[in-house]
């Protein structure tokens, strides 16, 4: 069943992608199906800022699903729903 996800995304990756917010029609069931279908339509640029070398999820960005992080839920499992907010951050640390 196709659902609509809206993507937030953090500024470096929103300037490759052409703004800062993406409505997605998708038929992905999971954060990780949502990661690969975006990744296979937005290209290398966008799989370069989500994921390794080794295709694994790149460490240091912060994913959360409608304001609670994945950590918090099923992680890249975690199950998507018509209506839901998929933020895509990049932690700055500073001093």
């Amino acid at each position: 069943m196709e659902k609509t996800v809206i993507v937030k995304l953090f500024p470096g990756m929103s300037e490759v992608l052409g703004g800062n917010m993406l409505s997605v029609t998708t038929r992905a069931g999971t954060v990780d199906e949502l990661l690969n279908c975006l990744a296979a339509r937005y290209g290398k640029e966008f799989t370069a800022w989500v994921f390794d070398e080794d295709g694994e999820f790149r460490d240091g960005l912060l994913i959360t699903v409608n304001s609670t992080a994945i950590g918090n839920l099923d992680g890249l499992a975690t199950v998507l729903q018509d209506g839901d907010v998929l933020s895509i951050i990049l932690p700055v640390a500073g001093g």
